[in-house]
């Protein structure tokens, strides 16, 4: 009587995406990274939730952390901790907002300037030249002044100065991949424009796109704090990471104190997302990608 003979099932190889969230997640500092963004969010979305008290309350104002108020109050008596809660929903809009505006015009312009070239090609490549001469805080200075001061007016001035350098990083890639075989073979069974850019090109460019807008996130929170310190951006009594810095520093002569929970946070919120583009490179990068691949 014979055995059955049982085949052995083929080991599946994982997916390229599959390998890039495995080397992500035995990254250290990425992980760290990832948390404190993780917690971020949470922290800005329950804002209302885990605020001890709400935004409008003049308590007596201290010069430091007390048993009521773990970090004391500004000079007219509102609790910090409840302001840096409320703050992080607004740096965490404004690093959102930026980075979907700068990120989807910048992959637009990209993706047409690189792969059409001709005379459009140029004019947009022109164009992002010569935003380009503006030093950018100055650029986002003079457009935050021509808009006013609001929060989706600091959004706006701050994805304009992000746009020309990711429209450059995308035209970059497209302009590699567009002379690849593939294309040329796509190209030459009849593959229309639209279809070559979407099915072909757009996944062939998005693993830049990706660690660029992770590393954006960091500047915007950083760039609409420096906003908002100026009267660019958030104005009080919205509550703003830059707002609290403005007005720790109007009062600086009094108590240093006030100056350091919003800094410690602008410098958590830049480092985690920082630590976080850093990770994406790591493992999107073609070099780790071939050395696992051997």
């Amino acid at each position: 009587m014979s055995e059955a003979m049982t085949v052995p099932e083929r080991a599946t190889a994982p997916s390229p995406w599959g390998r890039v969230v495995r080397r992500f997640l035995r990254t250290g500092p990425a992980m760290t990274g990832l948390v404190i963004v993780v917690l971020l969010v949470l922290v800005a979305v329950f804002a209302s939730t885990l605020a001890p008290y709400g935004q409008g309350p003049d308590f007596q104002p201290s010069l430091g952390p007390t048993a009521k108020h773990w970090l004391g109050t500004n000079s007219i008596g509102r609790d910090l901790l409840t302001r840096l809660i409320y703050g992080a929903q607004a740096s965490m809009f404004v690093a959102f907002l930026v980075v979907t505006l700068a990120t989807s015009i910048a992959l637009v312009l990209g993706l047409v300037s690189g792969y059409f070239g001709g005379w459009i090609g140029a004019f947009i490549d022109r164009c992002m030249d010569a935003l380009f001469t503006f030093p950018p805080l100055t650029l986002a200075l003079a457009i935050a002044a021509l808009l006013g001061p609001s929060l989706t007016n600091a959004s706006i001035a701050i994805a304009v100065v992000f746009i020309p350098g990711l429209m450059r990083v995308i035209r970059s890639q497209v302009l590699a991949v567009r002379e690849e075989t593939f294309v040329e073979a796509a190209r030459s069974v009849g593959v229309g424009d639209v279809r070559m850019l979407r099915k072909h090109v757009l996944p062939n460019v998005v693993s830049p796109v990706i660690v660029q807008a992770a590393l954006a996130f960091g500047y915007a929170i950083g760039a609409e704090a420096g906003l908002s310190f100026l009267g660019l951006g958030v104005t009080a009594p919205t509550s703003s990471w830059g707002v609290m810095l403005e007005e720790a520093y109007a009062k600086i002569l009094e108590s240093q104190w006030q100056l350091v929970p919003p800094a410690v946070a602008i410098l958590l919120a830049i480092l985690a997302f920082n630590l976080v583009g850093d990770g994406l490179r790591d493992a999107l990068g073609r070099e780790s990608i071939e050395v696992e691949a051997s």
